[in-house]
């Protein structure tokens, strides 16, 4: 049996501030930029799934350990957590990653700043757990990929779990123990089904938000000693074999410690699902090739068709882009 977990956590342990080049944490800064941003428009946005579970949350109350975004009081630190995940997923506007098909900052960023502002850290321990939390998901969603999507399931709450559980645990300074403890009660409670993609799309931010949750709980769990199932990740029973038929080593492995996956991340320049980008970006290009030109889009372009390969989430956006500008050429535009 193959040790993934045990190599994954030995790297939350061994990291530090100094091992990030600048470029990482320059680009850890421009996504916590992005993170608030995406935060604002998803509370503006999803007004009536963000006005369900906010209620729920007050109506818990609890002990006032950390802050909710737009919220005066304070509410505990998994609430806290779990609520601005809510926020920070609503718009559908938060980074992602190819690779793992899923965003990243809306329940590590969520996570590890509620546990963080409990905890009083400094900025660079911050940073250093976003970057724990950016690698633990990329590396296992995106080698669990696309078997991962194909069976049906979410990477940004199966994955995000386990990448907040190390996150938190990276944050609070856990030894090796807690660390692997907090990451295998984690990855016991992963959760999440990607159909809410196709129906009630409002309610996709409660993915996140329980990984967000799920991280800092499994965190706590962890310091006070509880422990929890060995080999999450490898065995039979483990969270490799529940949602994925093969694991990409090359993925989960390669340049661990060197090659920090929040560079090869992405920002949205638009409001959707990646996967609609290059539509996008092929209609602005319409437009600025007529110019001024006073011709219409229905006098010039007879259809365009837009092609969705199915069964791989990674290969969408190439393909779709590539398709439509062949159906544009006949317009005399390109």
């Amino acid at each position: 049996m193959k040790r993934y977990t045990d190599i994954l956590v030995d790297f939350v342990v061994a990291l530090k501030y100094k091992d990030l080049p600048s470029c990482v944490i320059e680009q850890t800064k421009l996504f916590i930029a992005d993170y608030y941003a995406a935060s604002i428009a998803g509370y503006r946005v999803n007004k009536q799934f963000n006005k369900v579970v906010m209620s729920i949350i007050k109506e818990d109350s609890g002990t006032e350990q950390a802050s909710i975004l737009f919220e005066k009081k304070k509410y505990p630190v998994a609430n806290a957590a779990f609520m601005n995940a809510v926020y920070a997923h609503g718009a559908d506007m938060d980074d992602g990653n190819r690779k793992s098909a899923g965003h990243i900052g809306a329940h590590v960023i969520s996570s590890v700043f509620a546990l963080g502002e409990k905890l009083g850290v400094t900025w660079k321990d911050i940073i250093v757990a976003i970057n724990v939390g950016y690698e633990f998901f990329n590396r296992i969603a995106g080698a669990a990929q696309p078997g991962l999507y194909n069976r049906g399931f979410h990477s940004t709450g199966i994955a995000g779990a386990m990448a907040c559980g190390a996150a938190c645990a990276k944050l609070m300074g856990l030894d090796r123990c807690g660390v692997y403890n907090s990451v295998s009660l984690a990855a016991i409670q992963s959760s999440g089904l990607i159909i809410i993609d196709e129906s009630g799309q409002r309610c996709k931010p409660i993915n996140p938000a329980n990984a967000a949750r799920i991280g800092v709980l499994s965190a706590l769990m962890a310091e006070k000693g509880l422990l929890s199932s060995q080999n999450p990740l490898e065995s039979k029973k483990g969270w490799f074999h529940a949602f994925t038929d093969h694991v990409d080593e090359t993925i989960l492995l390669g340049g661990l410690g060197v090659d920090f996956t929040i560079c090869e991340s992405y920002l949205k320049l638009y409001p959707t699902c990646r996967h609609t980008h290059c539509c996008i970006d092929s209609i602005l290009k319409i437009r600025e090739r007529m110019g001024d030109k006073k011709t219409f889009l229905p006098d010039i372009i007879e259809k365009i068709e837009v092609y969705n390969p199915q069964n791989h989430p990674n290969k969408f956006s190439k393909r779709s882009g590539l398709m439509f500008s062949r159906k544009l050429k006949r317009s005399g535009l390109f």
